[in-house]
């Protein structure tokens, strides 16, 4: 009998944990971040214009030359675990030239 009441806690317990595990987060899709990024950079815009948009969405942001691109990473609140990379790409001359986000599970 003591087996059968250990196995009905851990079950509690696991049930009880289940939901907030599986709670969507308040993260946008991936796509919606890149339609985002569209709607407000055209190809061609300097990197002015690509700095202020990062400093407007309040998103961190660092420009890594080697890989010639700016990239951030949008972190959720409710798990430590989702995140969405995005990485901009720019010409030699620092402009617009794409933008890709997706979804990044990692430490924090």
């Amino acid at each position: 009998m003591p087996h059968l009441r250990f196995l009905f806690a851990t079950g509690v317990v696991v049930l009880s944990v289940l939901p907030s595990a599986c709670a969507s987060d308040e993260l946008p899709k991936p796509a919606q971040v890149r339609s985002e990024f569209n709607a407000a950079l055209k190809p061609g815009d300097s990197s002015e214009k690509i700095e202020a948009y990062f400093k407007r969405r309040s998103l961190e942001f660092d420009y890594d030359h080697y890989q010639q691109r700016y990239q951030s990473t949008m972190r959720s609140t409710k798990s430590n675990f989702h995140a969405i990379s995005i990485y901009v790409r720019v010409d030699k001359e620092k402009r617009f030239e794409t933008v890709d986000a997706s979804d990044s599970y990692t430490m924090p």
